[in-house]
Order: structure tokens, then C-alpha cells, then sequence
């Protein structure tokens, strides 16, 4: 046999020798920890699970956009009362047309005076205070993402109360009479107001889902406290307040059936002064997911991110600990095989060694 031919079979037997030592050393399972690829794969489960409780705890946002609506092509205009007419009522209902899935402003001298929302006829209808003398009244129109639609011309009224000196009324307050002459009646004390009595708001189109509670603000200016508010809700019931000092105050109420309501809220003062204002109330039907537990109902409104991020919360405070004993486990495999390493090496360093001798 030659040289050349003794020096592959020895290269062989070493070749055969090293990997029969190395299947005899280590187990399967221990192979698989130490392997390259399975320590690569571990690194990336940890990666996605670090990733995974970061998303988790992560603060939340709410992201709005807002679709612009369609822009209106035609304004609101005013059919009563028209222009140059003179009343005797107040507060009078200020009626009109408008452009469909639209809310209207009723502007009067320069102030906010009343919402309404435009109705499936394209009709409106708003109830509002009136100053003694001139009125200049002007509807706004606006789409349901709050754009201003074209302006229209205003009108210009006259209000005056028809008094008769001979006329003598009897009202009671408090269960207790007291007698008036002529149409306006001071109501509770005598006491002259220091700044007329105003009602207002700002409003802006919002939408309340049924059997939630509608909300909305209210501001009160001028006038003697306390003052008396009474809410009529559009849906047939009533509520009244008793404000004492505070002028700004929120108006509450539970609609049960999706619709579009008028909320009209007049307040009397101590010195018997009056104002009204009203603003739409727009009720959405509520969707909501049903779970059925005991044989009881519970409804739930749950985002879908909310429940993904839920689900993620319990998975990974289940898989971290499993992670890391595996972790553990690797660590302690390693710093074990070291010492069986270097035997394995040792004799296949010593076998070797006789080959070449012999």
C-alpha cells in the first residue's frame, strides 16, 4: 500500500473516530441547544417576546381623522316672521328651510341665539328670545363636520309687548298670590335686574348613542340668582334645576330611542326675568357586543385593539417565564459540555497521536 493511500485511511479513521466520540458524548437534546441555528432561533423568539410586552405596556392613543363632509351648496333662509314684521311674542319660533344633513345657527343681533337640526323636509324650526325693539335675525347653516355653508341675507323685526293698565292677572309663586297689572308680570320679587338674563352655549355637531347620557353645557349670564331651569328634553319628559350662584352648568338626560330631539332650556330668575335657548340632541342606535353569563346579559363595547392588546397581556406573562428557563437551561448546558469538550479533544488528540506513531 502506499504512502499516499496509508494517509487517507488514517485521515478517515480520525474523520470516523472524532464524530463517534461526539454522538457518544452528547446527547440529542443537547446537540440541538448547542446548535447554531437553534441558538439563532432562540435569540428571535426572545426578540419577539420583548417586542411583544413592549407593544403591550406601551401607552395608548386615540387617533381621529375626521372625513370632511360634502360641502353645502345652499344656505339657510328665514320664512318667519318676515322681514319687517312686527310681533308681540317672546320667545317666538323661527322657522325656515335649510339644506339636507345640515344644523343651523340662529344669529341675533351679532349673538348665538338658538340650534336646530335641519330636518328630513329641509325644514327647521328654532325658539328664541326677543329684545324689545329691533331684532336683526340671520341663520347660519353648517354640515355635520362643522363647514359653514353659503351666507344668506338677514331680517330685520320689531318686537313690542301689547300692555293694558287695566288688565289685572293673579299668578302665585311659592304657593302664595300675587297680583299684576298688565302682560308683564314681575314673578318672585320686584327686584330690578342688573344685566339682562341670557341662556347660551356653543355647539358644534355630536352625536350621543341610545341609552348613553347626553351632555352638554350651559351657560348663564346676567339675571338676579337663584335661578330656576326647566329642560324639556323633546322625548315628552321635563327636568328643572336650581342654580344658585354658579352660571355655567351641564343638562343630562338618558334618550332611550335613537332620533334627532329639540332641547329647549328656559330659566327664570328672582326678579322674574326670562330666557330660552334651544340645541339639537342627536341619539345614535348603539351597537354593542352581548356576553351571556349565569343567565345574565352584560353588554360590552370592546375595541378590537383594546382585545388584541388584552390577549397580548396574557400571553406574554405566560411565555416569559418559559422563555427564560430555557435561557437558564442553554447557560447550564454550556458551561457543562466545556469540561466534556475538552476530554472529547483530549482523546481524540491522544488517538490521533498514535496513529500518526504508527
Amino acid at each position: 500500500m502506499s504512502h499516499k493511500s496509508q494517509l487517507k485511511n488514517k485521515h478517515q479513521v480520525l474523520k470516523k473516530t472524532k464524530k463517534k466520540l461526539f454522538r457518544k458524548r452528547l446527547p440529542f437534546y443537547k446537540k440541538i441547544l448547542l446548535h447554531p441555528v437553534s441558538i439563532f432561533i432562540t435569540i428571535g423568539i426572545g426578540v419577539l417576546i420583548f417586542g411583544s410586552v413592549f407593544i403591550s405596556n406601551a401607552d395608548s392613543y386615540n387617533v381621529t381623522a375626521t372625513v370632511q363632509a360634502p360641502s353645502l351648496a345652499i344656505g339657510a333662509y328665514i320664512k318667519y316672521p318676515l322681514n319687517g314684521n312686527q310681533v308681540h311674542t317672546s320667545p317666538l319660533n323661527i322657522s325656515g328651510t335649510c339644506p339636507n344633513k345640515s344644523y343651523i345657527e340662529l344669529i341675533r343681533n351679532g349673538y348665538p341665539s338658538g340650534y336646530a337640526n335641519c330636518s328630513s323636509q329641509e325644514t327647521f324650526q328654532i325658539l328664541s328670545d326677543l329684545s324689545i325693539g329691533t331684532n336683526d335675525l340671520q341663520v347660519r347653516s353648517y354640515n355635520i363636520t362643522n363647514q359653514r355653508g353659503p351666507s344668506t341675507p338677514s331680517i330685520r323685526i320689531a318686537y313690542s309687548v301689547i300692555s293694558s293698565s287695566n288688565s289685572n292677572s293673579t299668578i302665585e309663586v311659592n304657593n302664595s298670590p300675587i297680583t299684576s297689572i298688565g302682560s308683564i308680570s314681575p314673578i318672585g320679587t320686584t327686584k330690578a335686574p342688573t344685566t339682562p338674563l341670557i341662556l347660551g352655549s356653543t355647539y358644534h355637531y355630536r352625536s350621543f348613542l341610545s341609552g348613553n347620557q347626553f351632555h352638554w353645557g350651559i351657560d348663564l349670564k346676567g339675571g338676579n340668582p337663584p335661578y330656576v331651569v326647566t329642560i324639556t328634553w323633546g322625548d315628552g319628559q321635563t327636568s328643572s334645576l336650581l342654580i344658585q350662584n354658579d352660571p355655567l352648568f351641564d343638562i343630562t338626560h338618558d334618550y332611550q330611542k335613537p332620533g334627532n330631539y329639540s332641547v329647549i332650556v328656559s330659566a327664570v330668575d328672582s326678579s322674574g326675568e326670562k330666557s330660552t335657548f334651544q340645541i339639537p340632541a342627536v341619539i345614535s342606535k348603539a351597537i354593542a357586543l352581548i356576553h351571556a353569563t349565569n343567565n345574565k346579559t352584560l353588554v360590552k363595547a370592546e375595541s378590537l385593539p383594546n382585545r388584541i392588546n388584552n390577549d397580548l397581556n396574557n400571553w406574554v406573562w405566560i411565555t416569559w417565564p418559559t422563555y427564560g428557563i430555557l435561557i437558564l437551561m442553554m447557560i447550564s448546558f454550556w458551561l457543562g459540555e466545556k469540561e466534556e469538550y475538552k476530554i472529547v479533544f483530549n482523546k481524540h488528540r491522544n488517538y490521533s497521536k498514535r496513529i500518526h506513531h504508527n
